[in-house]
């Protein structure tokens, strides 16, 4: 019996920390931000750089440290992109230009073809 409170207490103490490991953070260091959004970090300074993610919206730097993403403000871009892009794809089919009709070859008014077979020319 004590060999089995001993595996029992083993397996409490590997499940608290396991659940320990799920307790979501709400700022993300770039690598884990990075793993959360499944992009590269260098993908990611990048968005940083051309301003698509803003400092002190998605992200913020305390004295000292390097750059800490919020979770929610990741979420919520994510889910906006999301949306921009079915937007845009709905767009793209709206505004589909339909084929002009295409154009004889024949230069020639075929609506004075009668005209010309009555002898009248007109000159």
């Amino acid at each position: 019996m004590n060999r089995h409170a001993a595996h029992a207490t083993a397996l409490c103490r590997q499940l608290e920390d396991a659940a320990a490991e799920l307790v979501v953070h709400p700022y993300l260091s770039i690598n884990e931000a990075a793993d959360f959004v499944r992009l590269s970090t260098k993908r990611l300074r990048n968005l940083m750089a051309n301003r698509t993610l803003r400092e002190g919206v998605h992200y913020t730097r305390p004295r000292g440290l390097r750059p800490r993403f919020l979770r929610a403000a990741l979420v919520a871009w994510i889910e906006d992109t999301e949306k921009l892009q079915e937007a845009d794809d709905a767009a793209a089919e709206a505004s589909i230009i339909p084929a002009a009709p295409r154009r004889s070859r024949c230069k020639v008014d075929l609506s004075l073809v009668p005209q010309l077979e009555a002898g009248d020319h007109g000159l």
